[in-house]
């Protein structure tokens, strides 16, 4: 192809190019990167540890990402209940998930050594209640343990996410919706919420990504367009 009618379609400032090896590799990254985003079984911060400062920053300054800090947040052990329900939870009455909890206490008391399954299932629910409830830190507790007995639980892992979300710790939320997703590939909810931690995180390509697979699973969700 004629070579200086590419440079003209793509040039972008008057000065002139200074390594035009450089400028075009620098279009290709960027194409590149564009029609192969990173993946969910990367790095969650999408950095890979052995990747240099200068590709950072080369990807810095090609818009590819906005690197952002984000610290966490110190959250109390217990914090008001209706802080920790989100908008898509149908908010039950505090007394009876009170009573709830204490049903699934008894019962996790009683229940045969052998009935494993059982008790994840129930650490879960509970846990589920508790974070309701704001008992953030025997909720968390109660998630991680239904977790190492049944390491494929759907709902612990996105129990846990929206505890890991409360303490500012974005990274560490993505790693549980990646697990979850490696198990239930057709979670929506877990598509989109892992699209508003990408968008936190200023990578717009991969909140991208997860908003269109959202919509592809769930198409008649109006919301999902709109983010």
């Amino acid at each position: 192809m004629e070579f200086d009618w590419f440079i003209g379609r793509h040039q972008k400032y008057s000065e002139p190019i200074e390594d035009v090896r450089e400028w075009v590799r620098d279009i290709w990254n960027t194409w590149f990167d564009e029609l192969f985003p990173a993946t969910s079984s990367e790095e969650s911060s999408y950095y890979s540890e052995d990747e240099s400062d200068d590709v950072i920053e080369s990807r810095e300054e090609r818009g590819d990402v906005v690197k952002r800090e984000h610290k966490n947040v110190p959250v109390p052990d217990t914090i008001p209940p209706a802080i920790t329900v989100t908008s898509e939870e149908i908010e039950e009455p505090e007394e009876m998930m009170r009573s709830e909890v204490e049903r699934l206490t008894d019962d996790l008391h009683h229940l045969p050594e052998e009935q494993v399954a059982k008790k994840a299932c129930h650490l879960s629910r509970r846990g589920t209640l508790l974070r309701k409830l704001g008992e953030i830190k025997m909720a968390n507790e109660d998630l991680n343990e239904a977790i190492s007995i049944e390491p494929r639980l759907v709902q612990a892992y996105w129990q846990r996410h929206l505890i890991k979300l409360l303490h500012n710790q974005q990274h560490e939320a993505l790693d549980d919706l990646n697990t979850l997703l490696k198990i239930d590939k057709l979670n929506v909810d877990a598509y989109r919420s892992r699209a508003d931690i990408f968008a936190s995180l200023g990578d717009y390509t991969m909140s991208i990504v997860n908003y269109s697979q959202a919509i592809k699973l769930d198409p008649e969700n109006e919301e999902t367009y709109f983010q």
